[in-house]
C-alpha cells in the first residue's frame, strides 16, 4: 500500500507585521456518534497527549507533551494543530491516550487540564483519561453504563500508546476515526458496566482503548 503524503500546514501569523509561522500538522478526530436503537451515548471525553511524528525516512520528531481534551460536545476540540519543524513525508503519528504520570503528580493545571472540565479527581488519584457515559436499552429498559478510566501509578496506570500508520490525508489533514461503541462492547463482554475509580479493573479496561482508534 502506497504511503500517503501529508503536506505540513503553514499558517501566517500577524503581530503588527507579517511573520512566518511555525509549520503544523492538522489532526481531526472523527467520532462515530450514530446512536443505535439500543445504545445512547451522553458523555464522551478523552485526553490525547505526547504526540510524536515518524517520517518515511525513519526519523522521528517528538512534538510536545501538551494534553488535548477531546470532547464530543465541543466541535472545536476535535480539531487540533500539532506544531512541527519539518516538511518531510509522514509515515505515522503516535500519541498517548490519556495523561502521563508527570502531569498527574503536578496537581490540577489550567487549560484542558482545568478541573472545571470534569476530568480531574484529586491530587492522589489524578486525571480521568477517558470518560464514557450513557445507557444500554434492552426491551425498553435502560441500563446505565459509566466508564471513568484513570489512574497513573504502577500497575494501575491507564494511559495507553497508539500509533496510526499509513494516514489518510484529505485537504492536508490527518483524520483519526474514533468508535466508542467498540469500547462499550468490549467492556460489556467482561461484564463491566461501571468503573469510577483507579484500580486493576480500570487498567484492564484501558487495554481496550487503542482499539477504538483507526485511520
Amino acid at each position: 500500500m502506497t504511503l500517503l503524503k501529508i503536506q505540513i500546514l503553514a499558517l501566517l501569523l500577524c503581530f503588527g507585521k507579517s511573520t512566518q509561522a511555525q509549520p503544523s500538522v492538522s489532526v481531526i478526530f472523527d467520532i462515530d456518534l450514530t446512536n443505535t436503537s439500543d445504545v445512547k451515548i451522553e458523555t464522551f471525553r478523552f485526553y490525547a497527549s505526547n504526540f510524536q511524528i515518524e517520517f518515511t525516512d525513519g526519523t522521528r520528531e517528538k512534538i510536545n507533551v501538551t494534553c488535548h481534551l477531546i470532547d464530543m460536545e465541543d466541535k472545536e476540540s476535535l480539531h487540533i494543530k500539532i506544531p512541527t519543524t519539518s516538511i518531510k513525508t509522514i509515515r505515522s503519528i503516535n500519541y498517548l491516550i490519556g495523561t502521563d504520570s508527570l502531569t498527574n503528580i503536578s496537581g490540577a493545571l489550567e487549560g484542558d487540564l482545568d478541573p472545571i472540565k470534569g476530568m480531574y479527581w484529586a491530587w492522589n488519584s489524578g486525571y480521568i483519561n477517558f470518560k464514557l457515559e450513557g445507557n444500554r436499552i434492552v426491551s425498553g429498559k435502560k441500563t446505565p453504563f459509566e466508564y471513568h478510566i484513570g489512574g497513573y501509578n504502577g500497575d494501575q496506570a491507564t494511559s495507553r500508546k497508539k500509533s496510526i500508520t499509513l494516514i489518510k490525508s484529505e485537504n492536508d489533514s490527518i483524520h483519526i476515526n474514533v468508535n466508542p461503541y467498540t469500547f462499550i462492547d468490549a467492556a460489556e463482554s467482561v461484564n463491566e458496566f461501571s468503573i469510577m475509580i483507579p484500580g486493576k479493573k480500570a487498567a484492564q479496561l484501558a487495554d481496550f482503548l487503542p482499539d477504538i482508534f483507526s485511520n
